[in-house]
């Protein structure tokens, strides 16, 4: 326990320590340090004040006497790679990490102040969002619509499973924030069967195997980029978190489904917000590919600015329609692919490569 001193009592009571406290009592080491700075005429006698002390001893660094540690030249750090940073560069790196970190604590407040405003339903439906989807989407999340829409969803919880669970609806959004979008794959609702969806349009939970449309989009994927079953393709699985993590937004028309049942929460309200999210990438970001496969997804992508970014249409890889005209569109080889295919092909590792950006 530290020590305390009543500094009143004390025989130096009529000096700076003593009548610049309202506090009758402080610990040892405060006592301290202030006898110290007295001693060294560091500390003006005509302070007399409990908020002239602390000013004092707020003051910034460089103001008050530097001990032998801070005295010692900062060397040059290096990392464990060998390669070494130059003071600007790690200065910068330091600046962009802070804005980052700034710029998502303010999305995080005023998300919180979002949410004070809204209906139970929709603070439970929007729970597992991404802060900074769920402000740039605050208009629509705040209509009444999306509150019907919200308790639509919780009513269908109580009465039959839907999918994906509650948790995952949001998935596309934490692992694809706005600032990472480098391509969007529009689908169309998630997978309606147990153990699939995960809330990312085309892509299913570990370990499923891909489902048929995904199984085409592995094989124009193997032509179109010149990849083999020797080079470890097409993978045996259907999860495409890591095309997420690196900037593939796979975002479906409607993000919930009624168990067996597709399309049967269609038309409820998701659409408003989904809309909202490619006006959002629209207007916000440059140089993005959208990948529009199906009537559904050209229909929802007809309004995105083909003068700012790439737009490639074909037919949906169902088995349905890919024959005629998926099959050979030769959409991934024109995204780059091959910077996402590194995945899979590292033993299914997250590539450290990003998707390089496309010339228009």
């Amino acid at each position: 326990m530290l020590r305390r001193f009543n500094l009143l009592a004390l025989p130096c009571s009529n000096t700076i320590i003593g009548r610049a406290l309202c506090l009758p009592t402080v610990d040892f080491r405060t006592f301290k340090l202030l006898s110290r700075l007295l001693v060294l005429g560091l500390l003006p006698p005509s302070m007399s004040s409990q908020q002239s002390i602390l000013k004092f001893l707020k003051r910034p660094l460089s103001e008050s006497t530097l001990s032998n540690e801070a005295r010692v030249p900062k060397v040059q750090r290096t990392d464990f790679s060998g390669s070494s940073k130059s003071p600007s560069s790690a200065s910068k790196d330091s600046q962009a990490l802070s804005t980052d970190v700034v710029q998502r604590s303010e999305f995080n407040r005023r998300v919180a102040e979002l949410k004070l405003k809204l209906a139970n339903p929709v603070k439970t439906l929007i729970r597992n969002m991404d802060p900074e989807w769920c402000h740039h989407l605050a208009s629509v999340i705040q209509t009444d619509s999306f509150a019907k829409l919200a308790m639509f969803i919780e009513h269908e919880r109580s009465e039959t499973t839907v999918y994906p669970p509650e948790d995952q609806v949001f998935s596309w959004s934490r692992l694809t924030p706005p600032g990472k979008v480098r391509v969007v794959i529009l689908g169309q609702d998630p997978y309606h069967g147990p153990q699939q969806a995960h809330g990312l349009a085309f892509s299913v939970k570990r370990p499923q195997n891909p489902p048929p449309s995904l199984i085409n989009m592995y094989k124009e994927i193997a032509s179109d980029c010149e990849v083999s079953a020797a080079e470890g393709w097409p993978p045996n699985h259907g999860d495409l978190t890591h095309w997420a993590e690196q900037g593939v937004l796979l975002l479906n028309a409607v993000l919930t489904v009624r168990r067996s049942q597709p399309n049967s929460h269609k038309d409820r309200g998701w659409e408003k917000l989904t809309n909202a999210v490619i006006n959002h990438i629209n207007t916000s970001c440059s140089h993005v590919v959208f990948l529009l496969w199906g009537a559904n997804a050209q229909a929802q992508g007809a309004r995105i600015d083909r003068n700012k970014h790439l737009v490639l249409e074909a037919p949906h890889p169902s088995p349905l329609s890919a024959s005629r005209g998926f099959f050979g569109c030769r959409h991934f080889r024109n995204t780059r692919w091959s910077a996402l295919t590194d995945c899979w092909l590292n033993n299914n590792k997250q590539s450290n490569r990003r998707l390089p950006e496309f010339n228009s």
